[in-house]
């Protein structure tokens, strides 16, 4: 089973507005709260192998968790928003930062159809290198939020695959 987790909360979520990686933001108080929580209902699961984006906000949530030996992979960090960095939901919606079809790539910023793809090929890759064992990933809302849309086939409206912090996603491989 791959257990996909949302780092725990930030000021910055809090704030609002897109972040992305230009922000390396730690956990607050209830962020901390958050990660020894997961940790607690993921308590007497052995994970063979542990994933996780390099930014301090995921590495802070992993270590309740799991205090062995991670593997920090940037393809796990948030999307790139470019010139759309700060922008509110609303604002990002109007652009057409989430829209599949038009795909556009904000300035010095990643298109919806390459983030897709480097999500799909990183779960693809963690489906077959670690087929039937139990593997940990701790990333972000944008990574989260792309697996579930892949995984419904991009089916349902966007806001079914908003994911909270920590919230724990169960992928079978």
């Amino acid at each position: 089973m791959i257990y996909l987790i949302r780092h725990g909360e930030t000021d910055g979520n809090i704030h609002g507005g897109l972040r992305g990686s230009y922000f390396d933001d730690e956990l607050n108080a209830k962020g901390h709260a958050q990660a020894k929580e997961v940790a607690k209902q993921l308590q007497g699961i052995d994970f063979d192998v542990v994933y996780c984006s390099p930014l301090k906000r995921t590495r802070q949530t992993l270590a309740p968790i799991y205090s062995g030996k991670a593997i920090f992979e940037k393809r796990l960090m948030p999307r790139e928003y470019g010139e759309t960095v700060g922008m509110t939901l609303e604002q990002a919606l109007a652009f057409g930062l989430y829209c599949r079809e038009r795909n556009i790539t904000p300035k010095n910023g990643e298109s919806f159809r390459d983030f897709e793809n480097r999500i799909r090929a990183f779960l693809d890759e963690i489906k077959e290198k670690h087929e039937k064992q139990n593997v940990l990933v701790v990333t972000h809302a944008s990574i989260c939020n792309m697996t579930k849309a892949i995984l419904d086939n991009f089916s349902s409206d966007r806001e079914i695959y908003l994911t909270k912090n920590c919230e724990i996603i169960k992928i079978p491989n």
